[in-house]
């Protein structure tokens, strides 16, 4: 008797997309997807590239499916970049599942969500 087998696929798709908004007062950051330890770099990546500017950085996580720590450590990191120069990190909105891990991290405060 053949015992009938199950095939799975996995399918390991990129689903992060950035986008930057430059304004006079405030450049914003709208982070779509999940954002992992697999492409956190991207989000560190276009960080860097505005700590030199002038411009408060804000950040819009509302469209964030899933966020590991990784990803909490960029923008941990950011603020600090940004604070040390003068300028804020400011988080205009967050996903359900951002703000958990954000609560999770005990960094509602510190983040000022």
């Amino acid at each position: 008797m053949r015992v009938p087998t199950t095939e799975y696929r996995i399918a390991l798709i990129d689903e992060l997309t950035i986008e930057v908004d430059d304004n006079a007062d405030i450049t914003t950051v709208t982070v779509t997807g999940e954002v992992d330890f697999g492409n956190a770099d991207r989000l560190r990546t276009v960080f860097l590239d505005l700590t030199g500017g002038t411009a408060n950085v804000g950040i819009d996580l509302s469209g964030v499916a899933f966020m590991d720590s990784t990803a909490l450590g960029v923008v941990i990191a950011a603020k600090k970049e940004l604070e040390e120069n003068g300028r804020r990190l400011i988080i205009t909105a967050l996903s359900p599942r951002a703000r958990r891990i954000v609560e999770i991290a005990g960094l509602v405060e510190f983040l000022g969500v």
